[in-house]
């Protein structure tokens, strides 16, 4: 559970350090767009970095509840928790998508959690869960 804990702390600092190099990223890119306002590179540049912002942004929040849910768990069972394999797919048709602090894909995925979030999983109408034995 600890392990769960400091991988979920780490992936945090890792996305809040890449969303802090984009945001200054983006600072920057506005800044020459300033100056050359009709260059439409720059436009884009500043386009496709705000986008990234936005998804970087998605991934803290989603490392964030992750670190919460592993905190949670570690107080609560103090490492007696029961933990449930499924295999999860997202069926929105995005790259990616977020729930419970994971993150899915339209690849299957294999999972060890908790039973309380496996409910949440489970009820979610955009993921196909299966419960591996």
């Amino acid at each position: 559970m600890a392990a769960k804990l400091e991988k979920a702390q780490a992936d945090l600092t890792s996305a809040k350090a890449q969303f802090e190099k984009l945001k200054e990223a983006l600072e920057k890119a506005k800044a020459e767009l300033k100056a050359k306002s009709k260059d439409a590179k720059l436009k884009k540049k500043v386009e496709g970095i705000s986008s990234n912002l936005k998804k970087s942004e998605e991934k803290v929040k989603a490392c964030e509840e992750a670190v919460k849910t592993a905190e949670k768990e570690k107080k609560a069972n103090n490492g007696t928790l029961e933990l449930i394999r499924l295999k999860v797919v997202s069926k929105t048709g995005k790259p990616t998508y977020f729930r419970a602090g994971l993150q899915f894909s339209n690849a299957e995925k294999e999972v060890e959690i908790s039973k309380e979030v496996s409910e949440i999983l489970k009820n979610d109408p955009w993921l196909s869960v299966k419960e591996v034995k």
